[in-house]
């Protein structure tokens, strides 16, 4: 969950350019930095409204993320189990280069989506195809699938979690995020979906911890960075 909803790179058809595609998610991340702003700080709406402001924005940054990452990142014949993550997440600690960190966290995307199980490999391509139509019923079913043949899968767990926090079942996707952290513990997207959950669960103590575990493991998440300022303000804002 959260800084990547699908890793890519199995030639998903698109209509919109490469550019177009980094604008639409440039546009769904300032969306989502406005309406938290809105949402959070001396807005007159209900709490209902706001949340439902939340959840809308950041399904749209989530649809806006899958496009853009079916066409960026390469294929990778792994899983999260690829020993080569181990040295991934050394140098991700370590690098300030931008270039690089953005290399290493394609390639740990890409070593925890791939499975050498070509089902798995079709179903997961299914059920991102289904995710990004919003056809959410349909995607369940194929991560279901997926989770039913290799339940140590880390990803088909996360990716089935994705779905449920898109629609709104949040407990159905707290759970597969425990799953997902079961099997990987690492996971920063799964660590800063779990924040988003209980951000939206008003529980903004255990938002934080999920959001600095998740920048913990990887230092290098702004969207978790300022979510975890967001919510120091609104806990800070409780105590006076």
């Amino acid at each position: 969950m959260d800084g990547h909803v699908v890793e890519a790179g199995f030639g998903i058809n698109t209509r919109l350019s490469r550019a177009e595609i980094l604008q639409e998610l440039r546009c769904a991340r300032m969306s989502l930095k406005n309406q938290l702003n809105c949402a959070n700080y001396g807005s007159r709406q209900t709490e209902n409204n706001k949340d439902s402001i939340m959840r809308n924005t950041i399904r749209q940054l989530l649809q806006a993320m899958a496009i853009t990452l079916a066409v960026s990142l390469p294929p990778v014949q792994s899983d999260q189990n690829n020993p080569e993550l181990d040295s991934l997440f050394a140098r991700l600690h370590t690098t300030r280069d931008v270039v690089e960190v953005a290399e290493i966290t394609r390639k740990i995307w890409g070593n925890w989506y791939q499975s050498d199980d070509p089902q798995i490999t079709k179903l997961m391509k299914r059920g991102e195809s289904s995710m990004r139509r919003a056809r959410y019923d349909e995607a369940i079913k194929y991560f279901s699938e997926v989770i039913d043949i290799a339940p140590e899968f880390a990803e088909g767990w996360n990716r089935r979690a994705t779905v449920y926090y898109m629609i709104g079942e949040f407990d159905l996707s707290t759970d597969d995020v425990n799953k997902t952290l079961g099997l990987e513990p690492r996971h920063f997207g799964a660590l800063s979906g779990q924040g988003l959950i209980y951000m939206h669960k008003q529980n903004r103590q255990l938002a934080l911890e999920y959001m600095e575990r998740a920048l913990a493991e990887n230092p290098h998440m702004t969207g978790v960075k300022n979510n975890i300022k967001i919510i120091k303000k609104m806990i800070e804002d409780e105590v006076i």
